[in-house]
């Protein structure tokens, strides 16, 4: 299977030569197999995706349930989480060395 492959972009005599060894012919076959898995997780992910964008575009709603879990997930962390205001300073001195002050100001 794999040295079928192979042979779409190469000679045979160049796809034999290729999984002579055994370690080539693992590499070869975990790529391949690596690359169906990503190929079927992107085409779950698209169309999961799709249907979500389709309901979202005919019903003007964000209530579906994944929506939903990451509306709530990103308001509870808002809740949660302090803002760190960050304000940078710069003062030149008598000598003529610019400093750069940073402060910091915690807020809930």
């Amino acid at each position: 299977m794999i040295q079928a492959l192979l042979e779409l972009f190469t000679t045979e005599e160049k796809a034999t030569a290729m999984l002579a060894s055994p370690i080539i012919e693992f590499i070869f076959m975990t790529l391949f197999m690596l690359f169906i898995i990503t190929l079927i997780l992107h085409f779950t992910l698209f169309i999961k995706i799709r249907n979500i964008r389709h309901y979202v575009k005919t019903t003007d709603r964000l209530d579906v349930e994944p929506l939903q879990t990451y509306q709530q997930q990103f308001k509870e962390r808002q809740a949660k989480k302090q803002f760190v205001s960050t304000h940078l300073f710069k003062k030149k001195s008598q000598v003529g060395k610019c400093f750069t002050y940073q402060l910091s100001i915690l807020s809930k």
